[in-house]
C-alpha cells in the first residue's frame, strides 16, 4: 500500500473521491447521533446500522450486510455478530426479520466487529471476539475490526495487541479506523518451527480522499475473482503511506515440518 499521491486528478480519481464521500457520509451520521443520544446502547446500535447500510450500497448486489448470528449443524449458533456479510446467491437465512437473523455458516462472507472509540481495552476485547468468531466461522470468510475514532497512535495500537496463541492463529484480516488508517497482515511466513507475520499500519496521505472505508469493502470482497472495485485497488492504495509495523512471532515453537499456522 505504497505509492505517490497523484497531482493529475483524472476521471478514475474523481470516482475515488465519490468513494471517499461514502466515508464522509458515514462520519456525518455518526457525529449527528452522538450529539442527539447520550445512551450508550442506542449509539452503539446506530453505529452498526449506519455502517451496515453503507456497506450494503458499496458491496456487489449478491452480498448483503446484516446483523445476527450464523449457524452450523455441528456446533449450533455463533455468538451475536455486529455485522455479518452473507451471500444471497444461495439459501442464507434460517430465520430473518428485516436485516436481523440467523444465517447458515456456509453463506457467511465476512464478520465485522464495530467499535465507537478504539481504546486499548476495546481493541483487546474486539480482537478476542474476532479470534473466537474466526475459530468457529468459515475459513474463506474475512474478519475485520472497524472503529469510528481513536486517540491511540498507530504504534500504540500495535504495541497493545497481546500476541496470544488465539490471536496469532485467528488474527483479523484488517483493522480500520475511519478517516485515519488501516492495519493489515503482511509478510506471512507460516512454516514451522517459528511462523510469523507483520501487522502494518497505513495512513492516509495529506489531501487524500477518505478511502479507509473502501479498504474495508475491498477486504470483504477479495475472495471473489472479480469485484466492482478491482480496477481501482492499486490507485486506492496509492493514497496511503506506511506509518508503523510490528512483527508477530508464534508464542510457541511448533515441532515438525509444514505449516505452523493458517494461511489467511
Amino acid at each position: 500500500m505504497t505509492g505517490k499521491l497523484k497531482k493529475d486528478i483524472g476521471p478514475k480519481s474523481d470516482l475515488l473521491f465519490v468513494y471517499g464521500s461514502w466515508a464522509d457520509e458515514l462520519r456525518s451520521k455518526y457525529k449527528r447521533i452522538s450529539k442527539l443520544f447520550r445512551h450508550g446502547p442506542s449509539i452503539g446500535r446506530s453505529r452498526e446500522l449506519y455502517l451496515s447500510e453503507i456497506l450494503s450500497r458499496c458491496l456487489p448486489s449478491h452480498l448483503d450486510a446484516c446483523h445476527g448470528a450464523f449457524y452450523s449443524s455441528e456446533v449450533g449458533a455463533s455468538s451475536e455478530q455486529d455485522i455479518i456479510v452473507v451471500a444471497r446467491t444461495q439459501p442464507s437465512a434460517i430465520e430473518e426479520i428485516e436485516n436481523f437473523g440467523v444465517y447458515l455458516r456456509e453463506s457467511v462472507r465476512a464478520c465485522i466487529e464495530v467499535k465507537t472509540k478504539l481504546t486499548k481495552k476495546e481493541l483487546q476485547n474486539g480482537l478476542r471476539t474476532l479470534a473466537k468468531t474466526r475459530n468457529y466461522g468459515p475459513e474463506y470468510a474475512k474478519y475485520a475490526l472497524f472503529a469510528y475514532e481513536t486517540r491511540m497512535s498507530p504504534k500504540r495500537i500495535l504495541d497493545s495487541i497481546d500476541n496470544t496463541i488465539e490471536f496469532f492463529d485467528n488474527r483479523p484480516d484488517i483493522i480500520v479506523v475511519l478517516g485515519k488508517f488501516v492495519i493489515v497482515v503482511d509478510n506471512l511466513k507460516p512454516k514451522k518451527p517459528c511462523p510469523q507475520f507483520d501487522m502494518v499500519v497505513f495512513g492516509l496521505k495529506i489531501g487524500s480522499p477518505d478511502l479507509t472505508l473502501m479498504e474495508l469493502v475491498d477486504t470483504v470482497v477479495r475472495f471473489q475473482e472479480q469485484h466492482p472495485y478491482q480496477r481501482s485497488v492499486e490507485e486506492i492504495r496509492s493514497y496511503f503511506e506506511k506509518l508503523a509495523e510490528r512483527t508477530f512471532v508464534c508464542p510457541e515453537t511448533r515441532e515438525g515440518k509444514g505449516l505452523g499456522t493458517n494461511l489467511y
